[in-house]
Protein backbone atom coordinates (compact mmCIF):
# COMPACT_ATOMS: atom_id res chain seq x y z
CA UNK A 1 0.00 0.00 0.00
CA UNK A 2 1.04 3.12 -0.92
CA UNK A 3 1.65 5.61 1.83
CA UNK A 4 1.96 9.33 0.98
CA UNK A 5 4.29 12.24 1.98
CA UNK A 6 3.91 15.62 2.38
CA UNK A 7 5.93 18.69 3.85
CA UNK A 8 4.97 21.70 2.34
CA UNK A 9 5.18 24.83 4.78
CA UNK A 10 4.50 28.51 4.43
CA UNK A 11 7.29 28.97 6.42
CA UNK A 12 10.52 28.44 8.33
CA UNK A 13 10.33 25.00 10.76
CA UNK A 14 12.17 22.81 12.70
CA UNK A 15 12.72 19.14 12.06
CA UNK A 16 9.89 16.95 11.66
CA UNK A 17 9.32 13.77 11.03
CA UNK A 18 7.67 13.02 7.31
CA UNK A 19 8.58 9.58 7.46
CA UNK A 20 8.95 6.91 10.61
CA UNK A 21 8.58 3.15 8.53
CA UNK A 22 10.30 -0.13 8.86
CA UNK A 23 13.13 1.21 10.67
CA UNK A 24 13.51 4.09 8.14
CA UNK A 25 13.19 7.72 9.54
CA UNK A 26 13.25 11.13 7.47
CA UNK A 27 13.10 13.81 8.80
CA UNK A 28 12.88 17.38 7.08
CA UNK A 29 12.93 21.36 8.02
CA UNK A 30 12.54 24.68 5.87
CA UNK A 31 15.09 27.19 7.43
CA UNK A 32 15.66 30.86 6.66
CA UNK A 33 18.79 31.82 5.51
CA UNK A 34 19.17 34.17 2.74
CA UNK A 35 16.42 32.55 1.25
CA UNK A 36 14.00 29.58 2.45
CA UNK A 37 16.02 26.34 2.23
CA UNK A 38 14.92 22.63 2.71
CA UNK A 39 16.84 20.03 4.76
CA UNK A 40 15.81 16.31 4.50
CA UNK A 41 17.88 13.74 6.99
CA UNK A 42 17.72 10.32 6.76
CA UNK A 43 18.14 7.97 9.80
CA UNK A 44 17.37 4.57 10.38
CA UNK A 45 16.22 2.56 14.34
CA UNK A 46 17.87 -0.76 12.63
CA UNK A 47 21.71 -0.87 13.30
CA UNK A 48 23.23 -3.01 9.99
CA UNK A 49 20.52 -1.56 7.53
CA UNK A 50 21.34 -0.23 4.00
CA UNK A 51 20.19 3.07 1.87
CA UNK A 52 20.47 4.15 -1.31
CA UNK A 53 19.29 7.48 -2.59
CA UNK A 54 19.88 9.30 -5.86
CA UNK A 55 18.26 12.17 -7.63
CA UNK A 56 18.07 14.28 -10.97
CA UNK A 57 17.80 17.47 -11.11
CA UNK A 58 18.08 20.50 -14.11
CA UNK A 59 18.18 23.70 -15.20
CA UNK A 60 19.82 26.10 -16.84
CA UNK A 61 21.54 27.39 -13.91
CA UNK A 62 23.32 24.32 -13.54
CA UNK A 63 24.07 23.70 -17.72
CA UNK A 64 21.98 20.47 -17.83
CA UNK A 65 20.56 17.41 -16.06
CA UNK A 66 22.67 16.13 -13.40
CA UNK A 67 22.67 13.24 -11.52
CA UNK A 68 23.88 12.63 -7.68
CA UNK A 69 23.44 9.61 -5.14
CA UNK A 70 24.56 8.13 -1.96
CA UNK A 71 24.53 4.80 -0.63
CA UNK A 72 25.45 3.68 3.39
CA UNK A 73 25.73 -0.49 3.11
CA UNK A 74 26.32 -0.44 6.44
CA UNK A 75 23.54 2.53 7.98
CA UNK A 76 23.46 2.76 11.84
CA UNK A 77 21.05 4.29 14.35
CA UNK A 78 24.30 6.72 15.24
CA UNK A 79 24.40 7.43 11.18
CA UNK A 80 22.61 10.86 9.57
CA UNK A 81 22.72 11.55 6.15
CA UNK A 82 21.58 14.18 4.21
CA UNK A 83 19.28 13.78 1.17
CA UNK A 84 19.51 16.97 -0.59
CA UNK A 85 23.07 18.31 0.19
CA UNK A 86 25.65 16.02 -1.59
CA UNK A 87 28.50 17.51 -3.70
CA UNK A 88 29.68 20.44 -3.35
CA UNK A 89 26.46 22.85 -2.84
CA UNK A 90 23.04 21.57 -1.71
CA UNK A 91 20.58 21.06 -4.16
CA UNK A 92 17.02 21.89 -5.07
CA UNK A 93 14.52 21.29 -7.72
CA UNK A 94 14.59 17.75 -7.67
CA UNK A 95 13.33 14.69 -8.51
CA UNK A 96 14.45 11.19 -7.16
CA UNK A 97 14.54 8.14 -5.53
CA UNK A 98 15.53 6.07 -2.32
CA UNK A 99 15.22 2.53 -1.72
CA UNK A 100 15.74 0.96 2.12
CA UNK A 101 16.40 -2.29 3.18
CA UNK A 102 16.76 -3.45 6.86
CA UNK A 103 18.64 -7.15 8.09
CA UNK A 104 15.81 -8.37 9.26
CA UNK A 105 13.81 -7.55 5.61
CA UNK A 106 11.81 -4.47 5.43
CA UNK A 107 12.38 -2.58 2.71
CA UNK A 108 11.08 0.51 1.57
CA UNK A 109 10.90 2.41 -1.82
CA UNK A 110 10.66 5.87 -2.11
CA UNK A 111 9.75 8.35 -4.98
CA UNK A 112 10.13 12.13 -4.57
CA UNK A 113 10.38 15.52 -5.49
CA UNK A 114 12.04 18.63 -3.39
CA UNK A 115 11.77 22.23 -3.91
CA UNK A 116 12.82 25.35 -2.34
CA UNK A 117 13.21 29.21 -3.18
CA UNK A 118 16.74 28.80 -4.06
CA UNK A 119 15.79 28.50 -7.52
CA UNK A 120 14.83 31.98 -7.43
CA UNK A 121 11.22 30.81 -7.17
CA UNK A 122 8.68 29.28 -4.46
CA UNK A 123 7.15 25.61 -4.76
CA UNK A 124 3.38 25.48 -6.01
CA UNK A 125 3.28 28.86 -7.45
CA UNK A 126 4.74 30.84 -4.29
CA UNK A 127 2.00 28.72 -1.45
CA UNK A 128 4.63 27.43 -0.29
CA UNK A 129 8.56 27.80 0.85
CA UNK A 130 9.67 24.76 1.00
CA UNK A 131 8.19 21.58 -0.36
CA UNK A 132 9.36 17.30 0.05
CA UNK A 133 6.55 15.17 -1.36
CA UNK A 134 6.20 11.74 -2.62
CA UNK A 135 5.19 8.03 -2.07
CA UNK A 136 6.52 5.33 -0.03
CA UNK A 137 6.14 2.08 -0.74
CA UNK A 138 6.60 -0.70 1.89
CA UNK A 139 7.00 -4.24 1.98
CA UNK A 140 7.54 -5.25 5.97
CA UNK A 141 9.84 -8.05 6.93
CA UNK A 142 8.33 -11.78 6.32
Amino acid sequence: MPIRIDFRPTGATSFTDVLNLGGLLLQARCIYSMGYNLEVNVRTTVNNSTVHFTYTFGSSLWGGTTQEGVQDEDFDTADTLSLLNVGAAGYYDVQGMLVYSSPTGANITIIFQAHDERGGTYPLGGTVKCLFTGTAFYSPAP
